[in-house]
């Protein structure tokens, strides 16, 4: 499958409501005011990809292409889902105002990704094919960080106390009581250091007397991080409970969060899901009132995938319930206390 819909953050823009089922006009495979595809260009598509010995070789992998005198009807449907993909990012960039990232190597690197790293396959396109797959990859990092940036600010002020950065030492084990009782011995006048050497189970930072790099705490899970937040520092916690075991810790250094570009990239991961969740939403909208109709003598229109498919002629359509309504819970939406894919947790105990 060479559609690109395996990029992480556009996997999860889900579809779609109530779509156009009829069809109107034989000279096109896909009417409506997305993904526009006449008849003539679809069939010239299937010829140039079919011709395409790299890719019909090493990105199909065997996926039948030829069908008699035509076409393979799952790879005229694949063919017709990518070109409604692209349609559909394209627009939804456009209407947020958001300009395609700039051509560089990292583009290339993403396309080449979606086509199992075939600089033949790549090759073998025409040059307005190629093109389209380029720009589709151009818009689709600028849409997310766009709707991201907007997010991640006011989720920086509403948390400020995750942005700190703070020098942390912790010890780790597996019990409270354990805990309590390397506490103990710290207050009794045992340095930190050689009861952490001794007891912890993070056997990176415990050789090193339970010392953690200074860091930003968003990179910790949660209860780590609330906890690194709110001591004062240079005084000992009490047992904090994570899903790694019982932690104490001790702050030797704490700097108030400011908004620059790090604190900007911890906040587009804090807000990822819901930014995606934001442009899934949007998409629903845009194409349920886009009469997307699809020419039933190449497939039929699936609205019942994350997003919008086009199953291989013959298929019966499928359709989503009705979408949520604006601020319900999104599944896979992040949940506070749930740890943070940001950073390697320093609290989980390391290699």
């Amino acid at each position: 499958m060479f559609v690109p819909l395996v990029f992480v953050p556009v996997a999860t823009v889900s579809l779609l409501s109530a779509c156009g089922s009829g069809y109107v006009n034989g000279d096109m495979a896909i009417s409506g005011k997305v993904g526009a595809l006449s008849s003539a260009d679809l069939e010239s598509e299937l010829d140039m990809l079919a011709n395409n010995e790299a890719f019909v070789g090493q990105v199909l992998q065997g996926q039948p292409v030829r069908e008699g005198r035509g076409y393979n009807k799952d790879f005229v449907a694949t063919v017709m889902q990518q070109h409604l993909f692209d349609d559909i990012i394209a627009q939804e960039a456009k209407a947020r105002k958001i300009e395609p990232a700039p051509m560089g190597p990292t583009v290339t690197e993403a396309v080449l990704s979606n086509l199992g790293g075939s600089q033949e396959a790549l090759d073998g396109f025409s040059t307005d094919y190629r093109d389209q797959l380029f720009l589709t990859q151009r818009y689709i990092e600028p849409l997310i960080v766009g709707v991201q940036d907007k997010l991640g600010k006011p989720y920086f002020d509403k948390n400020t106390e995750q942005f700190a950065s703070a020098c942390v030492t912790h010890l780790l084990v597996d019990t409270e009581a354990e805990a309590t009782k390397a506490r103990a011995r710290i207050v009794a006048g045992e340095t930190f250091a050689v009861v952490a050497k001794e007891v912890s189970k993070d056997p990176g930072s415990g050789a090193e007397g339970g010392v953690l790099p200074c860091t930003t705490l968003s990179t910790y899970v949660a209860e780590f991080a609330a906890a690194a937040a709110k001591i004062p520092v240079n005084e000992l916690s009490q047992p904090i409970k994570t899903e790694f075991g019982f932690h104490v810790l001790k702050v030797t250094k704490r700097d108030k969060p400011v908004w620059n570009e790090e604190t900007k990239k911890l906040a587009r991961v804090k807000v990822n899901e819901e930014a995606i969740a934001e442009i899934r939403t949007s998409i629903k909208k845009r194409v349920s009132g886009a009469n997307i109709v699809v020419n039933p003598k190449y497939g039929v229109l699936d609205t019942s995938q994350e997003i919008p498919s086009i199953a291989a002629k013959g298929s019966k359509p499928a359709t989503l319930p009705a979408a949520p309504p604006d601020g319900a819970p999104t599944d896979g939406a992040p949940t506070d206390g749930a740890p943070t894919d940001a950073a390697p947790d320093a609290s989980q105990p390391s290699n």
